[in-house]
């Protein structure tokens, strides 16, 4: 995500340039129109030409943006920054040697030049040639340790290699430097996201999707996170944005699916879902697995307990170790009155995963069900202590056995994503 030209309002100069225009950094309609009237005064403002390129190739328009660092250079040849713009999008638009000559050859301009060092190294990074990313970024950081793409770079390095306890420090230094760069509000969002941090999370992500507005992923993970804390509709509005970007897309709707689930509305919800399916022909296992699971759930909602296991059993044909469709699959089978197949179900499952509470919970309210209470005993105990286990108790001990209670289906509560209304069909 973020191709190396997403960020190019940061890292042409739309932010460092020391201008009058400076001052709108965070608002990129004023601060082209702020540009914009610099140049009608001047047409050779090569500072305000250049902004208006960085900040028009952060709306996705690189053709444009290509014709204002041209007339740059056409200008002012060796202009570092506007060389930095067109090289950026020369390796974007499909002539990758051409734009990364022009970044050699703007470092031969200016070897000390920090922007055209990391530039550089981004390409090379995105290429997969770490060594010479490690050395470009290194390189940056010797001539300034407070440099955000730089500080960027070695955290995206750290992150390669797993090491996210050494990334975050330099990817919140990026920030803490420059907040007004679109990667580094991303990948700082969804670190603190995927640590669990959905509420922290959210302003990075807000921020990183208003800067780069044709980038999907921002809106994405923005989307995650609104879901997680609850915020369903402002969930759905980011998945739409993400859906406007990429309509073909069957995640887009698998998390707009979601949405509508806990908004109550189940046909939205399901005719989502199908479009997924739709467009999901050549999508990942995991993708397709997941909206099979999701449908099940959907049924298992509408107490189509039919229709929610078969949708549970295409869920682990495509993948085997889908532990949540597993999980679902021995509950509708007890709610069909299919309770051997569900004990059996919920067993397989603790095999896999020893401390799937809710999975033992239901084996032993099952257990109860078929008169087996000395084993649902044993099986009881080893719950943890919390509400699982006291009201595992308190059926064992105020029951007959009249009817498994399913522990709610985690996933249906705990998916980041989707949208209200507004399905980008």
């Amino acid at each position: 995500m973020l191709l190396v030209v997403a960020s190019v309002a940061a890292r042409t100069g739309v932010a460092a340039i020391e201008d009058s225009c400076k001052k709108y950094s965070q608002d990129f309609p004023k601060q082209q129109k702020c540009y914009e009237a610099r140049v009608a005064r001047d047409a050779k403002d090569l500072e305000a030409l250049t902004g208006l390129g960085a900040i028009t190739a952060a709306y996705g328009n690189l053709p444009k943006a290509l014709e204002f660092f041209e007339t740059v250079l056409k200008i002012s040849p060796a202009h570092i920054l506007a060389l930095n713009g067109k090289a950026l999008i020369l390796v974007n638009t499909g002539k990758e040697a051409d734009g990364i000559k022009l970044l050699e050859y703007a470092m031969q301009q200016d070897p000390s030049n920090i922007q055209t060092v990391t530039n550089y190294g981004r390409v090379a990074l995105n290429n997969g040639e770490i060594t010479i990313a490690a050395e470009a970024f290194n390189y940056a950081m010797s001539l300034n340790p407070n440099d955000t793409e730089a500080n960027l770079g070695v955290g995206e390095l750290h992150l390669l290699k797993g090491n996210k306890k050494d990334a975050i420090p330099f990817i919140a230094k990026a920030v803490e430097v420059d907040d007004t760069n679109a990667r580094a509000n991303y990948l700082l969002g969804v670190e603190l996201l995927d640590r669990g941090d959905w509420a922290q999370s959210i302003p990075f992500l807000e921020r990183a999707a208003y800067l780069a507005p044709t980038d999907p992923e921002p809106w994405l993970a923005l989307g995650r996170a609104r879901f997680r804390t609850g915020q369903f509709r402002t969930a759905g509005q980011a998945f739409v944005e993400a859906g406007k970007l990429v309509p073909s897309e069957p995640v887009i709707f698998l998390e707009i699916g979601k949405v509508y689930v806990e908004l109550e509305d189940l046909a939205e919800a399901e005719e989502a879902y199908l479009a997924g399916f739709e467009l999901a022909g050549q999508a990942p296992i995991d993708v397709r697995s997941e909206l099979h699971l999701q449908m099940g759930i959907l049924q298992q909602r509408k107490q189509v307990y039919a229709k929610a296991k078969g949708q549970y059993e295409k869920a682990l044909t495509l993948k085997p170790e889908n532990l949540l469709a597993k999980m679902n699959l021995g509950v509708v089978q007890s709610l069909m009155g299919d309770k051997e197949e569900a004990v059996a179900t919920f067993r397989s499952l603790l095999i896999e995963k020893a401390d799937y509470h809710s999975a033992r919970y239901n084996l032993a309210m099952t257990l109860i069900d078929l008169g087996e209470r000395d084993i649902a005993q044993l099986e009881i105990k080893d719950l943890p202590e919390g509400a699982l286990k006291k009201d595992a108790i308190r059926r064992f001990t105020e029951t007959k056995g009249r009817g498994v209670v399913p522990a709610p289906p985690p996933a249906a509560t705990t998916n980041p994503q989707p949208t209200p209304k507004a399905s980008p069909k």
